[in-house]
């Protein structure tokens, strides 16, 4: 069974009938989407508005929901850490002739300009599991969450509260590998994070809608933050 959605998720045919996306083929290990990327998708037809300003955080091979959310009528820029794969999104982007910038780097890319939304596909797989399945170490970026699969939200957390401005995040998770109680409690154990709602698809994905609603940073210096 596996085998069998691994094979469908490197299909240029489903991400077009999904998505409404040209892409280009991938190279050897890559897929175009998983079932977070379907989860993260259908919570941004419904949250996201046309104008609003968007970062696709950790873009992915094809880029999936940066093209998604510019499909919306989104501003929308991209960051991805692993070069290779960076130049695989760049390919994906240019064949749907879509305006999106993306930068390499981890979370915002160093990027300050401000942001209505996050959207977050994070590497949630453990550490162990993720080598028990012999997933490729030279894509380790893009699954591997660290001993427990919290890692790269803890990471997330940290880059939010750096921030000025306060935008909005969804941020999909399969709960196969972290359970959902694990997820609320780092979010709201985190100082100035605002949880407003976790939807859970049949997919097995759980999308949490949060923002950080005063930063720690900010207050610091100033009590208007």
């Amino acid at each position: 069974m596996r085998s069998l959605f691994g094979v469908f998720t490197r299909s240029r045919l489903a991400a077009r009938l999904l998505f409404g996306l040209q892409l280009p083929p991938l190279r050897a290990g890559c897929h175009h989407f998983d079932v977070t990327t379907i989860a993260l998708a259908r919570a941004a037809r419904y949250h996201l508005s046309p104008g609003d300003r968007v970062l696709d955080m950790g873009a992915g091979s094809s880029a999936i929901l940066a093209l998604y959310a510019a499909k919306l009528g989104c501003a929308v820029t991209a960051s991805e850490r692993n070069d290779a794969i960076a130049l695989q999104a760049e390919a994906s982007i240019a064949a749907n002739g879509a305006d999106i910038t993306l930068r390499r780097g981890t979370y915002f890319a160093g990027s300050e300009a401000p942001l209505d939304w996050v959207i977050f596909n994070p590497p949630y797989v453990p550490t162990a599991t993720g080598h028990a399945r012999g997933l490729p170490e030279d894509l380790r970026t893009q699954w591997d969450g660290g001993p427990d699969g919290t890692s790269a939200m803890r990471g997330l957390l940290e880059a939010l509260a750096e921030r000025r401005d306060r935008p909005r995040v969804l941020m999909g998770v399969n709960r196969r590998h972290v359970p959902r109680e694990a997820v609320e409690r780092l979010l709201v154990a985190q100082e100035g994070v605002f949880l407003d709602a976790v939807e859970s698809s049949i997919l097995g994905v759980d999308v949490y809608v949060f923002s950080m609603r005063k930063s720690p940073i900010a207050s610091a210096s100033s009590p208007q933050a």
